[in-house]
């Protein structure tokens, strides 16, 4: 059948594009962190190889995440759903490294392991929730847009990032930051569908 969807330029001009922006910037913030759990593991007081095992553990959350994330997709069809599911995972995470993760290696994996199901959701959700506010027919073109986002934060947030480790000696702010981004995520996740 012949593909529905919203004229790019249309598009641009909405609010849901503008948040769509917005929530791809917050989930590539979240993802960045994954850069940090090798040191993070360290500042634990973790031996090396379980160092090395954290960083492998959240690699698999994400791509797990990713097979998860898309089987909600497709027996849902509902990419609200989707998001606020990877959200979920993200949030739930961070909660976890901060309240539970210091208490021993296997919960700190664990909760790394969550975090890394939430932060699959870089590369599944966004795509999929343009798709269903926009329509296919200009999708391509509309996406590409909102990728330009994903550049730019990732930039932003590692310093980001190593100034709060730098200024707090801690990485919980980093945590809270990334909470913070998810729930901003999940708000902008059903505006940009309903919107769109």
């Amino acid at each position: 059948p012949a593909l529905t969807g919203v004229k790019t330029s249309v598009a641009m001009k909405s609010s849901a594009f503008w948040l769509a922006l917005l929530a791809a910037a917050c989930i590539v913030s979240c993802a960045t962190i994954n850069q940090r759990i090798a040191s993070l593991a360290t500042s634990r007081g973790f031996n090396p190889i379980a160092i090395g095992m954290a960083s492998s553990i959240i690699m698999y959350g994400g791509i797990f995440g990713k097979f998860i994330l898309g089987f909600i997709r497709d027996k849902t069809n509902n990419a609200i759903i989707t998001g606020l599911t990877c959200a979920g995972f993200g949030l739930i995470g961070c909660l976890l490294v901060l309240t539970v993760g210091t208490t021993g290696v296997a919960i700190f994996y664990i909760s790394i392991l969550i975090y890394g199901l939430g932060y699959a959701g870089l590369t599944v959700v966004p795509p999929m929730v343009v798709e269903a506010a926009f329509g296919g027919k200009n999708f391509g073109q509309i996406y590409a847009n909102v990728t330009v986002a994903t550049c730019v934060a990732s930039s932003f947030t590692s310093l980001i990032y190593a100034q709060i480790i730098d200024r707090t000696g801690s990485y919980d702010g980093c945590f809270i930051f990334a909470m913070v981004l998810y729930a901003i995520f999940a708000v902008c996740v059903p505006l940009i569908v309903n919107i769109g």
